[in-house]
């Protein structure tokens, strides 16, 4: 099951690039992480797997991505 993706992100306003976690889950405020245990911290946006590829073709104002590699419930950090 996949619950994230590690993005390859390219910043629109200076086209600087790094890799950042897309979040499939939600945000749990309680533990400060999403629903799948991963740290707020770690995740740079949240994005429900349905919409995942969308984001990926559009972006989303700020960023787009240009490579990804999906993260798996049993490889969750």
């Amino acid at each position: 099951m996949n619950i994230g993706a590690w993005c390859e992100i390219e910043w629109l306003d200076d086209l600087a690039k790094g890799f950042r976690y897309i979040s499939f889950g939600t945000y749990d405020e309680e533990n400060d992480s999403d629903s799948y245990g991963v740290s707020d911290d770690a995740i740079l946006f949240y994005c429900p797997e349905s919409e995942f590829l969308k984001l990926v073709e559009t972006g989303n104002g700020e960023f787009r991505i240009t490579h990804f590699d999906y993260e798996e419930i049993e490889n969750a950090i």
